[in-house]
């Protein structure tokens, strides 16, 4: 078959590292998932799991309180309810019972739930003690996830791509995906074809690399969406917010959010209810709950800003390699509001709030040139727990260990780091003209999808003068339309940041994200401003213009050739430009 796909577009596959193979990118199939028994463990598991539906044991499927613990829980589920099996699922709280396995919760299923074998998604790796003491009240357990392991591992069948010393050749797989490899493994591949829809949900929320099979999963599993071929509640989903043609950012932005504020806010298993439930007054019903939970998140989010803006006042980023902060922040929203900082400031963020334990506990993310999991665990004589992955980390520690964790933190960073790491330098994938913000390039783009981690949306550069920037009007006051000479409109969200410089008349590179818009059923293409370089060796702007540490980074990395000197100053959110250029 002939590749139907721009040379452009080939090229930045190449540089991806995607190029013999870039039929099978473009067009995957179930056929290219790898051989579920390659992972260590899955004979054994299926053994035990048909064993238990035989013998009608009480199986109970733990799982963790986000979109991807519950997606993986409603996968097993719904696949053991149409095996006969006598099978429950148990969603932690966030609040009442921590995360993951422990003691207080073993004491509770024991008590209360008495299984016979406990399946965990999502979660167990680091379960040692845990699942010891399983073992000794006689209750089975099989561990499946797919975070990473320590040095010591759980004494039970265990399934984790990230354990050394196996042959399968990906190790990306998120919670729902290795609950996806078990169900293939107990049936076959034909028959996972069912749960590719919550399966590629999950797999784009939890930001695992869209490669190997996980675009098999996600692309696959977005067809199944969009055809209406998916389960009663996802398309109850789609058609309470109006989404027809969803597109991975749909999943990550609108989806996902909605199905982690329950595990946020309350608890995880009222989403899980919802993802198994077929009736429509039930599926009404739940979505109210979950929307409300939903609010509370977005509120709580606004807040937690807020006195996040009032502290940064008092950091000094010349100093300080990361960002930290305690304050009376929601422990739910904990990990989005790490997340906001760290992509605002470009260095890592962990934010944290007081337990009514009286600990802090924390969530942190990090940029991708730095592994902060691997920085926390030289240090984890310091946390009462702490995991995670190179980019995302969770921690609890005692107040009187604070101090001395941010001073060794500061001091790790500095040891493997520079100040390049903390520039935010505007790479872009391929240069384009105006001509082609248009429909015949953005079909070609689609082809690409869907876009995430490891295969990102690209980035495109135009280069520009003179632009005439319309506010918009009523609520979105902060964004602009900007048009080029020869009409095109490019969408600058809050653009209010450093609009005196869009309006400047010097040469100016623009990086552009472009994609289909649907309104009314037409199509439009539609362009989306994603940061503006100045090109000019001589230029000026107002001085007034409110500064994002983005504006200031994309000084401080100037090309070199042009020599640009930036006295920048950072105070208030204002920023102060006292000399520019040296010739």
């Amino acid at each position: 078959m002939k590749i139907n796909l721009e040379q452009r577009l080939i090229d930045l596959l190449a540089k991806r590292g995607i190029s013999g193979d870039i039929q099978d990118f473009l067009y995957p199939n179930l056929n290219m998932l790898l051989n579920p028994f390659d992972l260590n463990g899955m004979k054994e598991a299926t053994q035990k799991i048909k064993q238990a539906i035989i013998d009608n044991k009480k199986i109970l499927i733990f799982g963790d309180y986000d979109c991807d613990g519950i997606s993986a829980s409603c996968i097993l589920m719904l696949y053991l309810r149409s095996k006969g099996a006598q099978v429950s699922a148990f969603i932690p709280s966030r609040f009442e019972d921590g995360y993951g396995l422990n003691m207080d919760t073993i004491n509770e299923l024991c008590n209360i739930d008495k299984p016979d074998l406990i399946i965990t998604v999502d979660l167990g790796i680091t379960a040692v003690n845990e699942v010891e003491e399983l073992k000794k009240r006689g209750i089975d357990i099989i561990v499946t996830d797919h975070h990473e392991p320590t040095d010591k591992l759980p004494d039970c069948v265990l399934i984790d791509a990230k354990v050394a010393g196996q042959n399968y050749k990906f190790d990306g797989l998120c919670g729902a995906g290795v609950a996806l490899k078990v169900v293939e493994a107990l049936e076959n591949r034909k028959y996972i074809e069912q749960f590719l829809d919550i399966c590629a949900i999950a797999t784009i929320g939890d930001i695992v690399p869209l490669i190997s099979e996980n675009r098999v999963i996600a692309k696959l599993g977005l067809e199944k969406i969009n055809r209406d071929d998916c389960l009663p509640s996802i398309k109850f989903l789609k058609n309470k917010l109006g989404m027809q043609n969803l597109s991975s950012e749909d999943i990550s932005f609108r989806i996902v959010p909605r199905l982690n504020a329950s595990g946020r806010m309350d608890n995880g298993k009222k989403v899980l209810d919802f993802l198994i439930e077929s009736d429509a007054d039930k599926l009404e019903e739940l979505y109210a709950l979950l929307e409300d939970d939903n609010n509370k998140r977005l509120l709580e989010i606004s807040q937690g800003n807020d006195e996040i803006a009032l502290q940064l006042k008092n950091i000094d980023l010349n100093k300080d390699f990361a960002i930290l902060s305690v304050g009376n922040f929601h422990q739910g929203v904990l990990g989005i509001l790490a997340s906001r900082v760290c992509h605002e400031y470009n260095r890592p963020a962990i934010i944290f709030t007081k337990t009514e334990d009286g600990t802090y506990k924390g969530s942190g993310r990090s940029i991708s040139s730095i592994n902060i999991h691997s920085i926390l665990c030289s240090m984890s004589d310091l946390f009462v727990r702490f995991g995670g992955h190179k980019m995302a980390v969770g921690l609890e520690i005692l107040p009187e260990n604070f101090d001395e964790f941010k001073k060794r933190f500061n001091l790790e960073l500095q040891k493997c780091t520079t100040f390049e790491d903390f520039k935010t330098i505007s790479n872009y994938d391929i240069e384009i003209t105006e001509e082609d913000i248009s429909l015949k390039f953005i079909n070609q783009l689609k082809l690409l999808e869907p876009f995430g981690c490891a295969n990102e949306k690209p980035v495109f550069m135009m280069k520009a003068n003179s632009l005439v920037c319309e506010q918009m009007k009523g609520k979105n006051y902060k964004h602009y339309r900007l048009h080029t000479k020869t009409g095109k409109q490019i969408i600058a969200f809050n653009a209010h940041k450093y609009i005196e410089m869009l309006k400047n008349n010097c040469s100016k590179n623009l990086f552009l994200e472009l994609e289909l818009n649907i309104f009314n059923g037409k199509k439009y293409a539609n362009c989306k401003l994603k940061d503006v370089f100045y090109t000019d060796k001589v230029f000026s702007f107002n001085a007034k213009v409110v500064a994002s540490s983005s504006i200031v980074n994309r000084y401080l990395s100037a090309s070199s050739k042009n020599r640009i000197q930036n006295c920048i100053h950072l105070s208030e959110g204002k920023l102060i430009q006292k000399a520019v250029e040296l010739s």
